[in-house]
């Protein structure tokens, strides 16, 4: 029995990484939701034996966390179409739900992150792969294999988003071989996202960029930031050339900018449908957003879905929520957010140690893909919530570190 108690915790561990993977993947759905199931049972399973550690569950950051999980169950009780919201909530908040304390408990260590680094460095590497292969053989700019599809957006994002756990092996790892094969991998990424054109994930990759570029060249901040103007210039201008996809996109950014390419009238209902049901919202669900009812007393009259403009969502995450949970759901998912970057600013500095590195990684990942990119895109909340427990987990090594110093 002590044997098989001390095999869990390793199988519980082993588990999370693999979630963290399919997560990213369009294959194994099954499967994750087995591994969420499987490790939450055998968590509460050994509660008695290995007892958990309440501080990281009290932290504002899980206590906006689970009333944001409550804000979804009551704007389901209340929805225009229950039955549907309820059958959404076994999706991205269930998941969510499973997966956080487990992961709060699991993961408390520098080593155990090394790990989490990796995976999603591998995901990268996949989603890289993937999306050169289909622009190569089916001569689209997203990937869409049997192991990952993808829309365009939401490739390009998530592109933006995983980078940087490219970027951070360039600092960590002294081998020349090594260090030549990343900056080989971060370029091919950066010209990925030039190709994929989707221009909310160019900001989101600026912005990670310059970041990383404020950090490296701190004293040399001109010299810099030139760097970084030169290179994407090379390879804006290669991807321009190349492409007439690009070419195409580029142009219409002047045309596109008054509207965000039609994003504006997806906010603008979402927003007006809001103030008539302020409090929980129409219902969770994306199909909520199709039905008529929440825009009967607006300008619109009728879901922006049927304005043939590509409106699945209000293509804002923020207001997304607003809409279908209201601002009670809206207040804890913003207090989550900035609870987090708060969190990852804290003594934040210039050391290239790992836990730095990392933790300047999730900074720049949680502003560049959840802050910018998810303010023009819908984004996954399972996504959020992994970086988001990420984060607490890195905020309190360094805290725990710093009292220790």
């Amino acid at each position: 029995m002590n044997k098989l108690l001390e095999k869990i915790p390793v199988v519980i561990e082993t588990n999370i990484y693999l979630i963290i993977l399919l997560a990213f993947l369009s294959r194994g759905e099954g499967i994750l939701n087995f591994l969420l199931f499987l490790n939450f049972i055998l968590w509460v399973s050994t509660f008695k034996f290995y007892p958990f550690n309440f501080k990281l569950l009290r932290n504002p950051v899980s206590v906006m966390f689970y009333l944001f999980i409550l804000s979804a169950l009551i704007s389901s009780l209340f929805s225009i179409d229950p039955s549907y919201s309820f059958s959404q909530l076994v999706k991205d908040p269930l998941k969510s739900f499973l997966f956080w304390p487990v992961f709060l408990w699991i993961i408390d260590n520098e080593v155990k992150l090394k790990k989490i680094t990796f995976f999603l460095f591998l995901i990268l590497i996949i989603y890289v792969v993937s999306g050169y292969y289909c622009f190569v053989f089916k001569n689209i700019y997203y990937p869409d294999t049997w192991l990952l599809h993808s829309t365009l957006n939401r490739y390009g994002g998530l592109l933006a988003l995983l980078i940087s756990y490219g970027i951070i092996y360039l600092f960590y790892r002294k081998e020349k071989f090594v260090k030549i094969t990343l900056l080989l991998l971060v370029v091919a990424t950066i010209y990925g996202i030039i190709l994929n054109a989707t221009r909310i994930a160019y900001l989101s990759l600026f912005i990670s960029l310059l970041i990383w570029i404020i950090f490296y060249f701190r004293k040399h901040l001109i010299k810099g930031i030139v760097f970084l103007f030169l290179c994407l210039g090379i390879l804006g201008t290669v991807g321009w050339y190349s492409s007439d996809f690009v070419k195409a996109k580029i142009i219409k950014t002047k045309n596109d900018f008054s509207t965000f390419n039609q994003r504006k009238v997806g906010w603008d209902a979402a927003i007006e449908a809001s103030l008539n049901r302020p409090i929980t919202g129409w219902g969770f669900g994306k199909k909520i957003f199709h039905n008529d009812m929440p825009f009967v007393n607006t300008s619109f009259n009728f879901s922006p879905k049927k304005l043939d403009l590509g409106l699945e969502t209000p293509h804002n995450t923020f207001l997304a929520v607003l809409f279908h949970q209201g601002f009670l759901g809206f207040i804890f998912f913003i207090g989550m957010f900035f609870l987090t970057i708060k969190n990852l600013t804290f003594k934040l500095n210039f050391n290239e140690d790992f836990l730095n590195l990392f933790r300047l990684s999730v900074l720049i990942s949680y502003i560049s893909y959840f802050g910018v990119f998810a303010f023009f895109n819908p984004t996954k909340f399972f996504h959020f919530t992994i970086f988001t427990c990420i984060g607490l987990v890195t905020f309190n090594l360094i805290k725990e570190a710093n009292k220790n110093k």
